[in-house]
């Protein structure tokens, strides 16, 4: 019987996916052509069907270089501040990314469930598993283990993605870009945990242990240290 109090699962209404994919195909080019130098492993991004696309993180360009060389809609969680921001505003809304509300903890679950929601609908979802932007190019921030939860609880695969260059383009310390072609990126290969039927998602020792798999991953692909221990 249709239950009508269960909530909706979210969806990205066609308008957006539409505007995000002209965004896409007019400015793509322009970033690849004035900011990225190299990217490998491009082909390790599936082209459709649902997944984590987990990004070392060290400057704004790495959320749009990620998704200029993606071959696909690929929805970001992104801080509010781009949200209230008149600039990034307009993009953020035309192109469909996750607004998280970091002064507002409560929200959380809200958030995970629309992650959820998209990857069930087969849509490519973005997440820094750093969280923000590291003050060093050298080294990344301890991770969070929201990204590999999501993996367990709906068998999307994470591709570890590798980013070195962008801090030189635009650190967090500085106010504007600079034009220099030297962005990498380095793709790996998916890493598929499998859908979690079988009784509840893993205890957390085991989520610690593939977090910090996953960041070493990513500590190889972008060339910087990873200084955390397990715990």
């Amino acid at each position: 019987m249709f239950d009508r109090d269960k909530p909706k699962a979210y969806r990205i209404p066609r308008r957006i996916e539409w505007s995000y994919a002209c965004i896409r195909f007019l400015f793509g080019p322009l970033v690849r052509l004035i900011w990225i130098k190299r990217v490998e492993g491009a082909d390790h991004i599936p082209r459709r069907g649902p997944a984590l696309l987990a990004a070392t993180h060290e400057s704004y360009f790495d959320f749009i270089c990620t998704i200029a060389v993606a071959r696909r809609n690929v929805y970001y969680l992104a801080a509010e501040k781009f949200f209230r921001n008149p600039l990034w505003r307009p993009i953020m809304r035309a192109t469909g990314q996750i607004e998280v509300d970091r002064e507002h903890k409560e929200k959380r679950a809200h958030i995970d469930q629309i992650v959820r929601d998209l990857l069930n609908a087969g849509e490519a979802v973005g997440i820094f598993p750093e969280g923000t932007r590291a003050p060093s190019p050298h080294e990344l921030l301890r991770g969070y283990p929201g990204v590999i939860r999501y993996a367990f609880e709906t068998g999307a695969p994470i591709v570890p993605i590798g980013i070195r260059g962008a801090f030189s383009v635009m650190s967090r310390f500085d106010k504007k870009p600079r034009f220099r072609r030297n962005i990498e990126l380095s793709i790996g290969e998916p890493i598929r945990y499998g859908l979690s039927t079988v009784g509840p998602v893993p205890a957390d020792e085991r989520i610690n242990g593939e977090l910090s798999a996953l960041m070493k991953k990513l500590a190889i692909l972008s060339g910087k240290a990873y200084p955390y221990a397990e715990s």
